[in-house]
């Protein structure tokens, strides 16, 4: 079994998928045509905004869809614990206008609120506290705010139209025309312009301190600051249709698919695998699923993008990798290993013979205990190894899968 090991740790390869890794499926039963510019969650539902179409809604992670709502653009969608929001855009440049539809009855029916204005591209529910950003054809627009649930609504000027909305706890991030970003953060009484200034900001995400600005001609720009200072990664792709964050990764789509970061925004990955590198509108997490919307909807698992999870930030004094569990497995084996300090993290998995199997992570980490999970379903009985790489420290273990 010795000299299995040595080769092992001998061997040198150029990290390509072999095909075990799963893929992006086309999830669009029901749907009809429009690309899906929209997604939102209420319970155990799942909407779709789809353009020119109107709302559809799902009871199975995506499997099928049923018409909510017939026509209408719904370029943003949002849901609190008592109802579903639409911000709806009617007609066309230069004559657009919008509405804003509720749903108390889980999209069964829809009721036209008391708004009317400009062209409603972005709305966001806190609670029964609305946000609703507006904007013209040629920059202008208001922030409007619901604090009875969408019944009511009243308008804030900040100097620009708002394309984009994110909220984290009662600070609220607004992306403009051509004035980057507004954050209040107190749940937006008073506003203020964030260092970000000069750009057009058509996509936000933030989770805890991070934020993430999509732009519509300069890529994205990030902040582990609440938005005080920002970086901006050396990757071109142009307009950034949508964002997602979480504590493990941001994903963003652009006009060339899905790129992932799991540091923080500084370095991506292209994560089209099936899907083709085509223009992504939206983004959404929800039951342990990714969707993205085009000319219909594709998803996969989170697991399958995020592929960790963090245990502790507790940090330790060493590098460690532990002994799988179960082991002996069938099919599916858990992985844990403890990181003293921020650094890139590969983890890959490779046959007795020393041939690369699959990668379950490659990326940055901060210090701390994580655990991720294999799956052997598509492989035959043996004995595999697996093996942690950061830029210090390597170490391989064996695990023996039974069938």
């Amino acid at each position: 079994m010795m000299k299995y090991f040595l080769i092992l740790l001998s061997f040198s390869i150029t990290f390509i998928s072999t095909g075990l890794k799963a893929d992006w499926e086309y999830s669009s039963n029901g749907l009809q045509s429009g690309n899906v510019i929209s997604f939102t969650v209420k319970g155990n539902i799942i909407f779709a905004g789809v353009e020119g179409s109107g709302i559809f809604t799902s009871t199975n992670n995506g499997q099928s869809w049923n018409q909510s709502l017939q026509y209408g653009n719904i370029y943003s969608l949002t849901a609190n614990s008592s109802a579903v929001f639409a911000a709806n855009c009617i007609g066309y440049l230069p004559n657009i206008s919008g509405e804003i539809k509720r749903s108390l009855n889980d999209g069964i029916s829809w009721t036209t609120t008391n708004f009317t204005d400009l062209w409603v591209r972005a709305i966001a529910a806190n609670g029964n506290t609305i946000f609703a950003g507006t904007t013209t054809g040629t920059g202008g627009g208001y922030l409007y705010i619901s604090t009875n649930n969408g019944t009511n609504w009243n308008p804030v000027s900040i100097g620009s139209g708002v394309f984009s909305l994110a909220i984290e706890g009662n600070t609220i991030y607004a992306g403009t025309y051509n004035q980057g970003v507004y954050r209040s953060t107190n749940n937006g009484l008073n506003w203020n312009q964030t260092s970000l200034n000069n750009q057009y900001v058509v996509s936000l995400s933030c989770s805890g301190n991070n934020v993430y600005a999509g732009t519509y001609y300069d890529g994205i720009y990030c902040s582990t600051n609440n938005g005080s200072s920002w970086f901006h990664p050396s990757l071109n792709t142009g307009k950034v249709y949508c964002i997602i964050s979480n504590v493990n990764c941001v994903m963003m789509g652009t006009v060339y698919g899905v790129y992932v970061s799991y540091d923080l925004g500084l370095n991506w990955t292209l994560r089209n695998e099936g899907m083709g590198n085509y223009d992504i509108y939206s983004l959404f997490i929800c039951n342990n699923y990714i969707f993205g919307g085009r000319g219909g909807v594709y998803r996969r698992l989170l697991s399958e993008m995020v592929g960790i999870e963090p245990v502790t930030n507790e940090v330790s004094s060493h590098y460690s990798l532990f002994q799988n569990y179960p082991n002996p497995f069938n099919p599916i084996t858990k992985i844990d290993f403890s990181l003293p300090k921020e650094c890139n993290v590969r983890l890959e998995i490779y046959d007795l013979s020393g041939a690369f199997i699959e990668t379950l992570f490659n990326g940055y980490l901060k210090a701390g205990s994580y655990k991720t999970e294999f799956d052997g379903a598509d492989l035959s009985s043996g004995v595999y190894f697996y093996r942690l790489t950061t830029e210090k420290y390597t170490e391989t273990k064996k695990m023996l899968l039974i069938k």
